[in-house]
């Protein structure tokens, strides 16, 4: 704990120095002072928790400090409206629905701004122009045009900076005003309502992803409370396009849209559209088929209102809840499939979105990457590795098979692991999201609002919790079986598993180079050995596969390691 704060403080007195330095010396600071200063708005476990707490108070404090914030940019409402910005919020896809949105229309040679959050090995994959993170100079540049600004109101009003997530929302308004794109496509940070991207008044178009249950400390325990929250963005008069929900979720989202009078559709499948040219989507998984519907409706939508006439006067609408003749509810209406264009599919062939359903191959390593963190997500996510396990087993035999693992936060253990107990994972390995065992306040990768010693604890719980599920599968497969025998299978499995086939290291580098040390020599040679008493068993298979889930911020340190320089993005 005393490290943690020691770390802290670091951080938040090197902003401060850089930003004085800063006011003459602008092109001699370097990327990784402005990751530094960045680090220091970074709120602290205690003020986060504070904060949830307080929420709603906070909530509508968050919105109106982001305005106050742009105004001291000189960027006014009337200047957002020109980004033309689609804005998208949701539980799950949300990430992978803006990636496809953005590719389709810079296909069409559209100049496209895009943020997005989180990053997964630089914080400037946050702000993208025309798909491209900002490279290092950029990032700088602009980071000090707008922290310096800031910094120098603060002082003169004695007011405080904006935290981490708040400046990077404004960093990415300014820069692409300042890149003058054509389209801005928003994702909604957490919620909808008042998160710091809702200071938008008037998007082109909003999506809602699918819903499910996360971030509840903050968003509601219920699904109608968090689809209250996620239907925040919608505006009056602005069309807005959903998938498929629960009916309670969806109840909520028509009755918001209803209110507001904006026009709400449910996107069709995507086997339902004409193709001139038939292309596989870029980004792997079933689930993508109705990311990539929604993103072809809020495409088609921007681009459609572009086309109209500004002079032509736009005819209110009433967009009433949708009843049927004996006032059951009825869904909101589909949206109808159109022909999607050689342009429009090759943008869905081209699209990436890294550490979603994501495959890297180095040596005889082949790394599964996946940064699902809800029980809906998880699913598909073990689906699509269960397939790929097959296929790779079916041309070369035995694999040794990893799991790699954590889950932070509010999130339950057993309800993302219990998808995975059946896959026969010969390791499982727990650790936090940090890469060293201290944190480097200048660092993409470090996180300072969560205590490191909680971060452990977590750890140690989810081996726990693991652990007790594969029991619990074993005694279960025992009192089921009448002839009293058990599967050799299963029973090697588990019990390896609970004797010595699960370890828990306390940071990401020590416990890659115990997975990885008799198959990556490059990882090796990077990868001090850790100090553990794990027992260092040798590994008889050719090929290893890991498997790593559970957290977007795993999957982003991982990255970090084996793809430092964003290659496979």
């Amino acid at each position: 704990m005393r490290i943690f704060w020691k770390i802290v403080k670091q951080a938040m007195e090197l902003g401060t120095s850089a930003d004085k330095r800063s006011f003459s010396t602008v092109t001699k600071l370097t990327y990784e002072d402005a990751v530094y200063a960045l680090n220091g708005l970074q709120s602290n476990a205690a003020v986060l928790e504070k904060a949830r707490k307080e929420r709603s108070v906070n909530a509508y404090k968050n919105l109106k400090n982001t305005e106050k914030f742009l105004k001291k940019l000189d960027i006014t409402p009337t200047d957002l409206d020109r980004l033309n910005i689609i804005h998208i919020s949701g539980t799950k896809g949300k990430g992978s629905t803006c990636a496809f949105t953005e590719s389709v229309l810079r296909r069409r040679g559209v100049k496209t701004g895009f943020y997005s959050s989180p990053h997964l090995v630089a914080v400037r994959e946050r702000i993208r122009i025309n798909g491209k993170p900002l490279c290092k100079e950029m990032f700088t540049s602009y980071f000090w045009k707008v922290y310096n600004k800031l910094k120098l109101q603060e002082k003169a009003e004695e007011v405080s900076m904006p935290p981490y997530f708040m400046f990077l929302t404004i960093m990415a308004f300014y820069v692409f005003l300042q890149e003058k794109v054509e389209v801005a496509i928003i994702e909604v940070g957490v919620g909808g309502l008042y998160d710091n991207t809702n200071i938008v008044r008037s998007p082109v178009a909003t999506g809602v992803t699918s819903l499910g249950y996360d971030h509840v400390a903050v968003l509601g325990k219920t699904i109608e409370e968090i689809a209250w929250q996620k239907a925040g963005i919608f505006k009056t008069g602005v069309p807005a396009f959903t998938v498929s929900q629960p009916q309670e979720a969806m109840k909520v989202l028509q009755k918001k849209a209803s209110e507001i009078n904006c026009s709400l559709h449910v996107v069709p499948p995507l086997s339902t559209y004409e193709w001139e040219k038939v292309m596989k989507l870029g980004i792997p998984g079933d689930v993508q088929t109705m990311n990539a519907s929604l993103a072809l409706q809020l495409c088609q939508s921007w681009i459609n209102q572009k086309k109209q006439d500004s002079s032509q006067k736009k005819v209110s609408t009433v967009f009433p809840l949708n009843l049927g003749a004996d006032h059951h509810y009825l869904p909101p209406p589909l949206a109808s499939p159109f022909l999607i264009s050689t342009k429009f599919a090759e943008g869905l062939q081209n699209c990436r979105w890294p550490g979603r359903h994501q495959t890297i191959h180095r040596d005889s390593i082949t790394y599964f990457l996946d940064g699902a963190h809800t029980a809906e997500s998880m699913i598909p996510c073990v689906r699509w590795y269960t397939e790929c396990i097959k296929k790779i087993e079916s041309n070369i035999g035995d694999i040794y098979k990893v799991l790699l693992f954590n889950c932070t936060g509010e999130r339950k253990a057993e309800t993302l692991l219990t998808p995975l107990i059946d896959i026969p994972f010969d390791l499982v390995v727990f650790s936090p999201n940090k890469l060293d065992l201290t944190k480097d306040a200048t660092s993409d990768q470090s996180n300072f609002t969560v205590d490191p010693d909680k971060e452990l604890i977590q750890c140690e719980r989810n081996m726990k919790v693991w652990n007790y599920l594969l029991s619990s599968v074993y005694e279960e497969e025992i009192s089921s079986n009448a002839a009293g025998t058990l599967s050799k299978s299963l029973l090697s499995h588990s019990s390896e598993q609970n004797n010595n086939n699960t370890v828990v290291f306390s940071c990401l580098k020590d416990a890659l180079q115990f997975i990885c040390r008799n198959h990556d020599s490059d990882l090796r040679k990077k990868v001090p050995i850790p100090n553990s008493s794990f027992p260092l068993n040798s590994i008889t298979a050719k090929h290893l596969s890991l498997f790593v889930t559970g957290s977007i911020h795993l999957v982003g340190n991982v990255l970090s390691l084996i793809d430092p320089e964003l290659q496979e993005h």
